[in-house]
């Protein structure tokens, strides 16, 4: 994280240069599930929280795709990640984390909870 940090801040890297599919470096950094490098890209070095990569797939929607469900938590409260961003299928992290946790789990895993 402290070279992000030096290369945004004291070398002038822009941390919303986008690759050639519009992802950022919050957004690789949100996919390899990088917390201390997210925060610091988004709270330090003002990356856009809100960017979509060519897709049409929010920041979020990236590391709710790789299962960092933790950070997307941490990602919305701490940097004001918008929960009710979709993807190009109007897809938002709620309904995609909602679908991971009950897609294929065993019966007896869901004890005690309602559908």
């Amino acid at each position: 994280m402290a070279t992000v940090l030096v290369l945004a801040q004291e070398c002038g890297a822009d941390v919303n240069a986008a690759k050639g599919d519009g992802s950022t470096a919050l957004m690789l950094a949100l996919q390899g599930g990088h917390t201390s490098t997210v925060l610091a890209l988004a709270q330090e070095c003002g990356a856009d929280v809100s960017a979509t990569n060519l897709d049409g797939s929010p920041a979020l929607m990236l590391a709710v795709q790789c299962g960092h469900t933790v950070m997307v938590v941490s990602f919305a409260q701490e940097c004001g990640a918008d929960m009710n961003a979709a993807d190009a299928d109007k897809v938002t992290a709620l309904m995609s984390i909602s679908a991971r946790r009950t897609h294929g789990n065993s019966a007896g895993s869901g004890a005690g909870v309602r559908g």
